[in-house]
Order: structure tokens, then sequence, then C-alpha cells
């Protein structure tokens, strides 16, 4: 565990009771899937496509340096 960082995506609830607890990347799902709806019908309206970017969260855990003053960096 100190020489390898892991992290995944998602932040599934098991991701903080896994042992080192999993850091992960909060992704808001429910936008996700209105900006993909939205973008479909515009597509299909004849709109250009587009570029979206959606905000997302870091959830720093034992898994990454980041637990032990790595994550101000």
């Amino acid at each position: 565990p100190d020489q390898v960082a892991v992290a995944g995506t998602d932040d599934v609830a098991v991701s903080a009771f896994l042992c080192p607890a999993l850091t992960t990347e909060q992704q808001p799902f429910v936008q996700v899937g209105s900006m993909v709806v939205e973008t479909l019908i515009g597509r299909m309206k004849g709109f250009g496509a587009s570029t979206v970017v959606v905000p997302t969260q870091l959830i720093p855990r034992e898994s990454t340096a980041a637990r032990e003053g790595m994550a101000a960096r």
C-alpha cells in the first residue's frame, strides 16, 4: 500500500469500508442523465454537437497518498 495508489470511480458505498478505504471520484449521475437527454433532443432537432463538462468531486481516502497531507498539493 505504501508504493501503489489506487482510485476508483462512482464513489460506491462499499469504497469507504474497504481496507484500505478506496479513493474515488463522485459523479452527479442525475445531472449527467439530464444532460444526455437534452443533448440527444438537441441533436434530433438538428442542433450541432456540443461539449459538456460535468463537475466531479474527488473523495480522497487511504488508498492514495492523499491520505497524509498530500491533498493540499
